[in-house]
Protein backbone atom coordinates (compact mmCIF):
# COMPACT_ATOMS: atom_id res chain seq x y z
CA UNK A 1 0.00 0.00 0.00
CA UNK A 2 1.45 3.30 -1.11
CA UNK A 3 1.19 6.25 1.37
CA UNK A 4 -0.95 9.02 0.02
CA UNK A 5 -0.02 12.67 -0.22
CA UNK A 6 -2.52 13.41 2.55
CA UNK A 7 -0.85 10.90 4.91
CA UNK A 8 2.58 12.35 4.16
CA UNK A 9 1.30 15.85 4.91
CA UNK A 10 -0.22 14.70 8.19
CA UNK A 11 3.00 12.97 9.23
CA UNK A 12 5.04 16.05 8.28
CA UNK A 13 2.76 18.25 10.40
CA UNK A 14 3.18 15.87 13.36
CA UNK A 15 6.96 15.91 13.01
CA UNK A 16 6.95 19.71 12.81
CA UNK A 17 4.76 19.94 15.93
CA UNK A 18 7.11 17.62 17.84
CA UNK A 19 10.11 19.71 16.78
CA UNK A 20 8.43 22.89 18.02
CA UNK A 21 7.52 21.25 21.35
CA UNK A 22 11.09 19.98 21.82
CA UNK A 23 12.53 23.40 21.04
CA UNK A 24 10.13 25.09 23.48
CA UNK A 25 10.97 22.64 26.27
CA UNK A 26 14.68 23.31 25.85
CA UNK A 27 14.49 27.07 25.34
CA UNK A 28 12.22 27.88 28.32
CA UNK A 29 14.84 27.11 31.01
CA UNK A 30 17.52 28.91 29.00
CA UNK A 31 15.29 31.97 28.64
CA UNK A 32 14.53 31.88 32.40
CA UNK A 33 18.25 31.67 33.24
CA UNK A 34 19.05 34.60 30.94
CA UNK A 35 16.28 36.79 32.37
CA UNK A 36 17.25 35.81 35.92
CA UNK A 37 20.86 36.79 35.27
CA UNK A 38 19.82 40.17 33.86
CA UNK A 39 17.53 40.91 36.79
CA UNK A 40 20.07 39.79 39.38
CA UNK A 41 22.68 42.14 37.92
CA UNK A 42 20.38 45.13 38.55
CA UNK A 43 19.44 43.92 42.06
CA UNK A 44 23.12 43.43 42.94
CA UNK A 45 23.90 47.00 41.82
CA UNK A 46 21.23 48.35 44.17
CA UNK A 47 22.41 46.19 47.06
CA UNK A 48 25.95 47.47 46.57
CA UNK A 49 24.65 51.06 46.65
CA UNK A 50 22.80 50.30 49.89
CA UNK A 51 26.00 48.78 51.32
CA UNK A 52 27.93 51.96 50.44
CA UNK A 53 25.22 54.13 51.99
CA UNK A 54 25.19 52.05 55.18
CA UNK A 55 29.00 52.21 55.41
CA UNK A 56 28.89 56.01 55.11
CA UNK A 57 26.11 56.19 57.71
CA UNK A 58 28.10 53.91 60.05
CA UNK A 59 31.18 56.15 59.75
CA UNK A 60 29.10 59.26 60.47
CA UNK A 61 26.79 57.93 63.21
CA UNK A 62 28.54 54.90 64.71
CA UNK A 63 25.68 52.51 63.90
CA UNK A 64 23.74 51.34 60.88
CA UNK A 65 20.53 53.03 59.79
CA UNK A 66 17.55 51.00 60.98
CA UNK A 67 15.57 51.64 57.81
CA UNK A 68 16.10 52.69 54.21
CA UNK A 69 14.09 55.88 54.65
CA UNK A 70 16.74 57.17 57.07
CA UNK A 71 19.44 56.68 54.42
CA UNK A 72 17.35 58.50 51.81
CA UNK A 73 16.38 61.35 54.16
CA UNK A 74 20.02 61.75 55.25
CA UNK A 75 21.20 62.05 51.65
CA UNK A 76 23.22 58.83 51.75
CA UNK A 77 21.42 57.33 48.74
CA UNK A 78 18.80 58.18 46.13
CA UNK A 79 15.15 57.38 46.84
CA UNK A 80 14.93 54.94 43.91
CA UNK A 81 17.65 52.69 45.39
CA UNK A 82 15.39 51.44 48.19
CA UNK A 83 13.02 49.74 45.72
CA UNK A 84 13.60 46.20 44.44
CA UNK A 85 13.73 46.24 40.63
CA UNK A 86 10.89 44.30 38.93
CA UNK A 87 9.02 43.94 42.25
CA UNK A 88 6.20 46.41 41.69
CA UNK A 89 7.29 49.02 44.24
CA UNK A 90 8.37 46.68 47.03
CA UNK A 91 11.32 47.83 49.16
CA UNK A 92 14.41 45.86 50.10
CA UNK A 93 14.18 44.19 53.52
CA UNK A 94 16.62 45.78 55.96
CA UNK A 95 17.43 44.60 59.48
CA UNK A 96 20.06 45.80 61.92
CA UNK A 97 21.36 44.62 65.27
CA UNK A 98 24.34 44.89 67.58
CA UNK A 99 26.30 41.81 68.66
CA UNK A 100 28.96 41.53 71.32
CA UNK A 101 32.28 40.66 69.68
CA UNK A 102 34.94 38.30 71.05
CA UNK A 103 36.70 41.25 72.70
CA UNK A 104 33.46 42.35 74.37
CA UNK A 105 33.10 45.34 72.06
CA UNK A 106 29.71 45.86 70.42
CA UNK A 107 29.73 45.12 66.70
CA UNK A 108 26.93 46.62 64.58
CA UNK A 109 25.50 44.22 62.00
CA UNK A 110 23.07 44.69 59.15
CA UNK A 111 21.37 42.56 56.54
CA UNK A 112 19.55 43.78 53.45
CA UNK A 113 18.01 41.58 50.79
CA UNK A 114 15.45 40.79 48.14
CA UNK A 115 13.72 37.42 47.85
CA UNK A 116 13.59 35.48 44.59
CA UNK A 117 9.81 35.83 44.53
CA UNK A 118 10.16 39.62 44.57
CA UNK A 119 12.70 40.37 41.85
CA UNK A 120 11.77 37.42 39.63
CA UNK A 121 8.11 38.41 39.77
CA UNK A 122 6.22 37.62 36.57
CA UNK A 123 8.58 34.83 35.54
CA UNK A 124 8.04 31.04 35.75
CA UNK A 125 6.50 30.48 39.19
CA UNK A 126 7.52 26.81 39.30
CA UNK A 127 11.19 27.69 38.75
CA UNK A 128 11.01 30.40 41.44
CA UNK A 129 9.37 28.01 43.91
CA UNK A 130 12.05 25.37 43.20
CA UNK A 131 14.87 27.89 43.74
CA UNK A 132 13.27 29.10 46.98
CA UNK A 133 12.75 25.56 48.27
CA UNK A 134 16.34 24.54 47.43
CA UNK A 135 17.78 27.58 49.22
CA UNK A 136 15.63 27.02 52.30
CA UNK A 137 16.55 23.32 52.43
CA UNK A 138 20.23 24.28 52.26
CA UNK A 139 19.74 26.81 55.08
CA UNK A 140 20.50 29.75 52.78
CA UNK A 141 18.72 33.02 52.10
CA UNK A 142 16.22 32.53 49.27
CA UNK A 143 17.32 35.51 47.20
CA UNK A 144 20.13 38.05 47.11
CA UNK A 145 21.38 39.79 50.24
CA UNK A 146 24.25 41.71 51.73
CA UNK A 147 25.43 41.39 55.31
CA UNK A 148 24.30 38.97 57.98
CA UNK A 149 22.68 39.42 61.39
CA UNK A 150 24.46 36.46 62.97
CA UNK A 151 28.04 36.87 61.73
CA UNK A 152 30.24 39.84 60.98
CA UNK A 153 31.08 39.41 57.27
CA UNK A 154 31.91 42.99 56.20
CA UNK A 155 28.45 43.09 54.59
CA UNK A 156 29.47 40.75 51.80
CA UNK A 157 26.83 39.70 49.34
CA UNK A 158 25.71 36.07 49.33
CA UNK A 159 26.82 35.91 45.68
CA UNK A 160 30.37 37.10 46.42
Amino acid sequence: MKPSLRTNGLLSACVLLLLVLCWASVSAPLRFARQRQQREAVVKERLLLIRQAQAAYLRAKGSYAADLHTLVAGGYMADSVQYIPYAGGKRFELSTTVMAGKSGRNVPLMECGAAYADYLRGMDATEIDNMTRQAEEAGQYAGLKIGDLTTANDNAGNWE
